[in-house]
């Protein structure tokens, strides 16, 4: 070989070495040394329930969660307590308080990166009275999200990525960056999204917001004044009750069956490009 040839190829050498220490050195001052647990290899979850508590909800006004990663399900209890599960979970990683009337959660440990892992099930399950009449506050990061069947439970949610499903709840505040939501039945919905899609099957609108994601109603009812507002996501209401419908778009399509109700319920949906489709029926 050459003595060019292997000037060139020891340069390259060097040159590889230092990029591969350098970015090693970024990902450890941006990743590894945060708030992440690594874990290489895992291949099977714990199924089995590693934590229990109940607690008697008669003063009970308020649940508050403060989750990172772990996914949350939260079903009808048979009596008039509140019940907690844990499963595939390090407790040490987790706080649970009860004090003036309100139950707090706590994921309190390192973010878990799992690289090769499969079999993983980590989520907490809560059963809550079927006439609860309390809210709800829950903040995630990248956990699912599942609540049905409490009709008088309020929402706050607030996700980054995790996907969540809702069924038969009270009032619903959601604000997500990208996760996909899909409500079954719910009062009164107000919803800010980034890149999310927001599915509703039944439901009250109150003030939408996104600006990539769908917005889609099976049927929305429609109070004195409601509002949603896309920049590029599409709206489509296959039903709604007897409303005045207003809108205002750019460039995308609009097809609206009938605006000419007289009601004092207003309908205004605005988007940059979106398309908008309506679809109203005379009661």
């Amino acid at each position: 070989m050459k003595k060019s040839h292997r000037k060139k190829l020891t340069i390259s050498i060097v040159i590889f070495a230092l990029s591969l220490i350098l970015a090693g050195n970024i990902f450890y001052q941006n990743v590894w040394s945060k708030d992440y647990d690594f874990v290489f290899f895992d291949f099977g979850g714990n199924n089995d329930a590693v934590l229990n508590k109940e607690y008697v909800v008669d003063d009970s006004k308020e649940i508050n969660l403060d989750l990172t990663s772990i996914d949350l399900n939260v079903y009808k209890s048979t009596d008039d307590k509140i019940y907690i599960e844990a499963y595939d979970i390090n407790l040490s990683n987790i706080t649970i308080s009860f004090e003036d009337g309100i139950l707090r959660i706590t994921e309190t440990g390192n973010q878990r990166v799992c690289i090769f892992c499969t079999g993983n099930d980590s989520h907490i399950d809560i059963y809550v009275p079927v006439d609860y009449e309390g809210s709800t506050t829950l903040k995630n990061t990248s956990g699912d999200i599942n609540i049905a069947d409490i009709e008088d439970m309020n929402l706050n949610l607030e996700v980054t990525s995790g996907d969540i499903e809702i069924n038969r709840v009270g009032d619903i505040n959601v604000i997500t960056e990208s996760g996909d939501v899909e409500i079954s039945s719910a009062k009164e919905i107000t919803f800010s999204s980034k890149s999310g899609d927001l599915t509703v099957h039944n439901g009250i609108v109150k003030d939408i917001v996104t600006e990539t994601g769908d917005v889609e109603f099976e049927y929305a009812n429609i109070l004195t004044l409601s509002k949603i507002a896309t920049s590029t996501g599409d709206v489509i209401l296959d039903e709604i009750s007897d409303a005045k419908v207003s809108y205002d778009t750019e460039s995308g399509q609009v097809k609206i069956s009938d605006t000419s109700f007289d009601t004092e319920r207003e309908l205004t949906v605005t988007t940059k490009s979106g398309n908008i489709y309506v679809n109203q029926k005379k009661q």
